[in-house]
C-alpha cells in the first residue's frame, strides 16, 4: 500500500514541482516498487491526456451577442407579471394553501354542535333526572352505592 505523501510526491514528479534531490529519491523509490511504477504510470497517463484535451473557445459572436441582449434586457424594465412569468409553482402553491386554510378556518369556527346548545342538554338531563327520581327511592341506585 503506498502511503499518501509518497503518492504526493509522486503527483509533484509529474507536475515538476520537485527540486533536483527529492526529484532522484522519488524516481529510486519508483524503481524499487512495482505498486509504486503502476500507480506513476497511471497517473502520468491522466495527465497527459488531461493536457491533451482541447479547450472550449466560445463562439467569434460571443461577446456582440452577450452585449446586445445586456442592452436588450436594460431597455425591457420591469413590469408586474413578469415576477408571475418563471413563479406559476409558487402562485399556485400560494393558491392551494390560502383555499385550504380557508376550509379549515371555516370548518373549525363553525357551530361544533350542530344545533344543539348547552342549556338544551342541561334541560334534558334535568328531565331525565326528575323522571328518574319521581317513581321512588330506588331509584338512586342508578347513581352508584353512596
Amino acid at each position: 500500500m503506498i502511503d499518501d505523501k509518497l503518492k504526493e510526491k509522486v503527483q509533484m514528479l509529474i507536475c515538476g514541482d520537485l527540486e533536483a534531490g527529492e526529484k532522484a529519491q522519488v524516481e529510486l523509490l519508483i524503481n524499487e516498487s512495482s505498486e509504486l511504477q503502476s500507480y506513476y504510470k497511471s497517473s502520468k497517463l491522466s495527465w497527459d491526456n488531461l493536457d491533451n484535451l482541447a479547450g472550449i473557445e466560445p463562439s467569434k459572436s460571443f461577446v456582440t451577442d452577450f452585449w446586445k441582449k445586456a442592452d436588450k434586457e436594460k431597455n425591457k424594465g420591469f413590469r408586474f407579471f413578469d415576477f408571475f412569468k418563471f413563479n406559476w409553482k409558487l402562485a399556485g402553491s400560494f393558491a392551494v394553501f390560502f383555499v385550504a386554510s380557508a376550509f379549515f378556518i371555516n370548518n373549525y369556527f363553525s357551530d361544533v354542535n350542530s344545533g344543539f346548545t348547552f342549556s338544551e342538554d342541561v334541560e334534558i338531563l334535568n328531565q331525565l333526572d326528575n323522571a328518574i327520581t319521581l317513581n321512588s327511592d330506588s331509584s338512586l341506585e342508578v347513581y352508584g352505592p353512596w
